[in-house]
């Protein structure tokens, strides 16, 4: 298990390892500025870590939030507790988001990094760019699971 880390480079924050009791969110500061958090090595979350990202998450005020490459694990646990995007008032936006696809023909599965504003969501159903099976370049679809994410576009965190 990887502790918790954050780093500031770039303009992006930086967030990785595991969220949990040793999370802290101190060290970003929150300006005027769109605050821009990356999760891509973030490995899991716990309920501790849920509730430290919440009380970070109550310090934004109207500053604009950007959530970068966000791991599945962080999605679920932002369609089962929409306080993680933020307060309603300031929802934060997901910029970029792993998905998972599966390939009917070879039964291969991948995920792949898209882009938040190339999803759409139409009814119960989320729309996903049209994807090619790395391997034998067939078609790929996501799963149901991958539909849940209209959830976040009801939250308004997708789809802006």
């Amino acid at each position: 298990m990887t502790r918790f880390r954050h780093e500031h480079r770039d303009g992006f924050h930086w967030l990785s390892g595991f969220m949990d009791e040793h999370a802290d969110f101190k060290s970003i500061k929150v300006g005027p500025e769109p605050l821009r958090l990356n999760f891509r090595k973030l490995e899991s979350i716990n309920s501790i870590g849920v509730a430290r990202f919440t009380n970070f998450t109550d310090s934004w005020g109207t500053t604009p939030v950007e959530f970068h490459e966000c791991p599945i694990t962080l999605l679920d646990a932002m369609i089962m507790l929409p306080a993680l995007l933020g307060p309603e008032e300031n929802t934060g936006r997901i910029v970029s988001l792993n998905v998972v696809f599966h390939c009917a023909a070879c039964l291969s599965q991948s995920t792949r990094l898209l882009q938040g504003k190339d999803l759409a969501a139409k009814g119960a159903k989320v729309q996903f760019p049209a994807q090619s099976c790395e391997r034998c370049k067939g078609p790929v679809l996501v799963d149901d699971a991958g539909h849940e994410l209209v959830t976040l576009f009801e939250n308004g965190a997708l789809g802006r």
